[in-house]
């Protein structure tokens, strides 16, 4: 191999490849990911519970740590757009403080699994 060859070889760089989850490798996006059993956890937490849990309050019941910012968003990410859109969760609203006057508005208490996610985790689908 010529001088040229080997230089040639050494500047090339590999190519980018992507894991299961369609992140590529090593990526700021792949870092943080929920694992499998991590969203299980997550799905029988709601179930189980029927007070309205905000999300640091069910990440603390299903032992995720909010320390790291990817997780944290991941975790956010998964309640509020893949749970909420498939239907298994949804936002609870109570009532608020009465002001002055003012009507007793309603304000958020937390997220609460729907009757489908509680039946998918009592068939064990969950």
């Amino acid at each position: 191999m010529g001088d040229a060859e080997r230089a040639a070889a050494h500047m090339r760089t590999e190519r980018l490849s992507r894991d299961e989850n369609g992140q590529y490798a090593g990526s700021l996006a792949s870092q943080g990911e929920l694992s499998g059993e991590e969203r299980s956890v997550i799905r029988r937490t709601l179930a189980k519970n029927e007070e309205p849990l905000h999300l640091s309050q069910l990440a603390a019941m299903c032992g995720i740590a909010m320390t790291d910012p990817a997780k944290a968003q991941n975790f956010g990410r998964y309640i509020e757009q893949f749970l909420v859109s498939a239907g298994e969760v949804e936002m609870a609203f109570g009532p608020g403080r009465q002001r002055r006057g003012q009507p007793v508005t309603e304000i958020f208490r937390g997220w609460r699994a729907t009757k489908a996610l509680v039946s998918r985790v009592e068939k064990g689908l969950a």
